[in-house]
């Protein structure tokens, strides 16, 4: 997994994060143990797992970074082109946009 390599790279902590929506309210107990096995699977080292409620994506993932102190942000993108990218918008793009911090982004297969 390429985060771990960035992770290495910066010995880094990272902080695995859920931004919890209205839209896509999920319980903190079943969004806790969802993200505990995905830590799990991928054998992560020097990581906090977190749950954060915000009213949208964009700006929960910006406010978490903030309140840690956090210097990046790194997330997997759907690639979408075309008429799918002008529908559904871009997280990643609208992150890019309006955060002071660094993005990484890398591709979802």
């Amino acid at each position: 997994m390429q985060v771990k390599v960035l992770q290495s790279f910066f010995k880094a902590t990272v902080h695995i994060v859920y931004i919890n929506t209205p839209a896509m309210f999920t319980s903190d107990t079943v969004t806790l143990k969802r993200l505990k096995a995905f830590a799990k699977q991928f054998m992560f080292k020097n990581y906090t797992i977190n749950v954060f409620n915000h009213e949208n994506e964009e700006g929960g993932i910006l406010h978490f970074t903030q309140a840690i102190g956090g210097h990046m942000i790194a997330l997997g993108t759907h690639g979408r082109r075309g008429v799918s990218h002008l529908l559904n918008g871009s997280l990643a793009e609208d992150l890019v946009n309006h955060s002071k911090a660094l993005i990484w982004t890398t591709a979802i297969k």
